[in-house]
């Protein structure tokens, strides 16, 4: 899974154990598909914004714990 991958170089806060992030990543990914099952594209492109948001978030988070002490990140 891409979040085991994740999981190897980024240090999720205490409180969130790796079990839960997998359980909460399959429980968004099946309301998208169930969204996109029911042709409901407000709701689609709001959990797919938000799921995009969280890695963007989760990703510059891992980039600033491991490797840009020197640059400038947003």
């Amino acid at each position: 899974m891409r979040v085991r991958r994740l999981r190897r170089g980024y240090e999720f806060p205490k409180y969130v154990s790796a079990l839960d992030v997998i359980q909460r990543a399959e429980t968004r990914h099946a309301d998208m598909i169930d969204a996109i099952a029911r042709k409901d594209a407000d709701a689609a492109e709001k959990l797919a914004h938000e799921h995009t948001m969280l890695f963007q978030k989760r990703f510059l988070d891992y980039m600033r714990q491991n490797m840009t002490e020197s640059m400038a990140l947003l």
